[in-house]
């Protein structure tokens, strides 16, 4: 017996130190079992541990035969397992070309058995070894499985969104690295990827076909599948659903539309008084699929957040209606400024449900519009008459619908009401040779309630980042490159999967990653870098001069009221304009006079100029550190005790619900709140009872700060106080839970 072998026999391993019991065979870095020579194994792990050593020696173990021992034998368990080479095929083809087969008749035989004596080992015994091919040799590589680890970390990758392509090259360049472990010793060669197959294209691609029916493929019909994710997947992490026509539909051959806002959305949406709207195609296989999606702009950040979605096959008018009403009623959305592409159903939309909302159309597509018809109905007759050479007759005429184009834009971009008029006059006058055009211009332009659309000088000067919908095109943009990577998508699950999770996260952590200012800042911080800057380069000897208080005098002394900060010019005047900073009561300045705070509404120079006098902290500035610490709070929130599913079984939340409603409903007289129910209002309609609780939740929001300053409440009290608020947060998950997926009056079509 050589030394190996008393090793193995004295030994018991684990899935740890298996490795140890194996032998370097002539293949670098593929390790192999020594015939007839046993070694134990605890006996919990002996599967785990086959497993373990079939990737260390490169082969696989078939299951051929399994006998259960009898009482009083010497035998608890036995199983033998043969070579995955064993035995012989003979191929059946005739035409089609396929690969050899894999079976070389191998003589290779593993036992496994649990003894009586001692039940807690689990002895393996190599009673054949393979005697046909070399076991991690190039030749039978190929017919492996992948290693477990490589498995691992394909499906990683795959729940991450990442697409079949990415996934393997990542995979090929890790198994490189680890190609080149010197294989010295036993340790070393274990960590190697010697003897292992590496990933091709149809591992990745068949694990995702296998991987998609968990993560968002409920069922082959896409229908059936969108009303899973509707019905449970969403209505159950807080999503607030729009269900418009669903339950009606059974194929997306049938008119449908229904959409979704999450938790984080409704906050923006319910802040929100201008935003953009717009539809974008080839979200399908089906031509006629589109999603809708409202965007407003971060104010905190400058970045566009896409607040609501809607997909229908309908682009008329009545699926937007129906939505947008949905949207007021159950979400709390007004709308006093909407931005949208030259589109007929969705200012009639908008005339039924916001019928006193702004509407403004996109800069960008009424000039497309109009460059399209200055190229069909604008013409130079008599150029061509008078030169007959046709190359300087098209540059001719291309000019001159260039400057029409001009005098267009300059109309556009005019601010005052009175001259932007003239020169829409002046434009008829300078080309009135142009009927055509000029009678397109007078129908679909001109008349009042159309100019209000697309001229700034209608435009509320706070709402100027809505002149384009360049927001909502970004946001389309991205999502067709940076998620969809410009592939054509075909199942609107899907789709929806990427929104409610890969989009979802994007937002969250990129609004927290531009609050914290980490890596490149966002468009507003950007621009508010600017103002810092050129507030601190005015010189110390000229602040004071520079800055009046509230008492006339000044004093740097942090007060209340209104403060005046010259405007920053290089000379000094008497007509040099002086404007008014507000101060509130809680000593942080708020707001400015000025023409730069008044478009923005974020701190202008002149009010850092003033934090830099008097120290005081600008509102806009604590603003954002509140919303910083909210969202790190809401992440806490999200992995702690309520969003917990499997702290409390479900069944026990369930009962602990309704005994807590008992205790609501049942008065006995004995308990201080039912005693005295008085000032309790009790609401008739079930519209009135929704907007009490909507109410109420928007009053304990504005009150989350105060909460943390309330200075003598007790422990006792303090105690009472969260277990009445866990109370009522359990109550509502149940409420919103049984009702809210729910189609209501409001999604009915009419």
């Amino acid at each position: 017996m050589n030394q190996q072998q008393q090793h193995n026999e004295l030994r018991v391993y684990t899935i740890q130190n298996v490795r140890y019991a194996l032998a370097h065979s002539l293949i670098p870095g593929v390790l192999r079992m020594v015939p007839n020579q046993p070694f134990h194994v605890i006996v919990s792990e002996w599967k785990e541990c086959l497993a373990h050593i079939s990737e260390l020696c490169s082969v696989r173990w078939v299951h051929k035969r399994r006998t259960n021992g009898t009482e009083g034998g010497r035998v608890v368990y036995s199983e033998t397992f043969y070579c995955h080479r064993a035995g012989s095929y003979d191929t059946q083809r005739t035409v089609r070309t396929q690969k050899d087969s894999k079976k070389c008749n191998c003589s290779g035989v593993l036992k496994v058995t649990i003894l009586t004596a001692n039940s807690t080992e689990c002895k393996f015994e190599l009673l054949a070894d393979h005697d046909k091919y070399t076991p991690g040799d190039e030749e039978d590589v190929k017919t492996l499985k992948l290693t477990a680890k490589t498995f691992d970390k394909m499906i990683q990758q795959l729940q991450e969104g990442r697409n079949c392509r990415d996934i393997r090259i990542s995979l090929l360049h890790q198994f490189d690295s680890i190609s080149d472990v010197p294989l010295d010793d036993i340790t070393r060669a274990a960590q190697s990827s010697a003897g292992h197959r590496k990933v091709n294209y149809n591992d990745v691609y068949n694990q995702m076909r296998k991987l998609k029916c968990n993560l968002f493929e409920f069922h082959d019909n896409d229908m059936f599948s969108v009303k899973t994710w509707l019905d449970e997947h969403l209505a159950n992490n807080g999503y607030t659903i729009y269900s418009g026509n669903i339950s009606e539909c059974t194929s997306f051959h049938d008119i449908f539309y229904f959409g979704f806002v999450s938790s984080r959305q409704l906050t923006y949406l319910q802040q929100s008084t201008s935003v953009c709207m717009d539809a974008t195609h080839n979200i399908s296989s089906r031509i006629n699929d589109v999603l809708y999606s409202i965007v407003t702009r971060d104010r905190l950040t400058g970045v566009g957040q896409p607040i609501a979605y809607m997909f229908t096959n309908d682009q008329s008018a009545y699926p937007i209606g129906e939505w947008l009403r949905f949207l007021r009623e159950m979400c709390g959305l007004t709308i006093e400024n909407l931005t949208i592409d030259c589109s007929i159903p969705e200012v009639n939309a908008m005339h039924l449900i916001y019928p006193d909302a702004n509407i403004h159309y996109c800069a960008f597509h009424v000039l497309q519009a109009w460059n399209r018809n200055l190229g069909s109905k604008v013409s130079l007759e008599s150029l061509y008459e008078r030169y007959p050479d046709r190359r300087h007759t098209d540059d001719a005429l291309q000019q001159y619908r260039g400057d029409m184009l001009t005098v267009l834009k300059s109309i556009m971009h005019e601010q005052d009401i009175d001259t932007m008029y003239n020169k829409v006059n002046e434009f008829k006058r300078r080309f009135y040779e142009q009927t055509e055009f000029l009678s397109y211009f007078e129908t679909y332009w001109e008349p009042e309630h159309l100019i209000q659309r697309w001229t700034f000088a209608f435009t509320d000067p706070r709402d100027r980042a809505y002149l384009t919908n360049n927001m909502i095109e970004t946001w389309f943009n991205q999502l067709k490159t940076v998620y969809l990577r410009r592939v054509r998508n075909k199942r609107l699950d899907r789709l929806i999967f990427i929104l409610t999770n890969e989009v979802e996260f994007y937002f969250i952590n990129e609004h927290e990653r531009i609050l914290r200012n980490n890596g490149r800042m966002g468009p507003l911080e950007n621009q508010q870098s600017r103002r810092r800057y050129r507030a601190a380069q005015v010189p110390v000897r000229d602040i004071s001069a520079m800055i009046q208080n509230p008492e006339g005098g000044n004093a740097s002394d942090p007060m209340t009221g209104f403060w005046k900060v010259m405007a920053f010019v290089p000379q000094v005047t008497r007509s040099t304009p002086r404007y008014e900073i507000t101060v509130n009561s809680e000593m942080l300045i708020k707001s400015c006079t000025c023409l730069d705070f008044s478009q923005r509404r974020a701190p202008c120079k002149h009010m850092y100029l003033l934090k830099r006098y008097t120290n005081m902290q600008v509102h806009f500035e604590v603003e954002q550190r509140n919303a910083l610490r909210q969202a790190a709070e809401a992440v806490t929130l999200r992995h702690g005790e309520l969003n917990n599913r499997h702290a409390v079984p479900r069944h026990v939340l369930r009962e602990q619900q309704q005994q807590q409603q008992q205790e609501i409903i049942i008065i006995d007289g004995d308990d201080e709140y039912d005693a005295d129910d008085s000032n309790i209002d009790i609401l008739n309609s079930t519209q009135d009872n929704l907007q009490f609780v909507s109410q109420t939740f928007t009053s304990f929001h504005h009150d989350r700060t105060r909460v943390l300053e309330i200075p003598t409440i007790t422990q006792e009290e303090s105690q009472q106080y969260a277990q009445r608020v866990r109370e009522l947060l359990l109550f509502h998950e149940e409420m919103m839970r049984r009702h809210h997926h729910r189609r209501t009056a409001n999604t009915q079509r009419h």
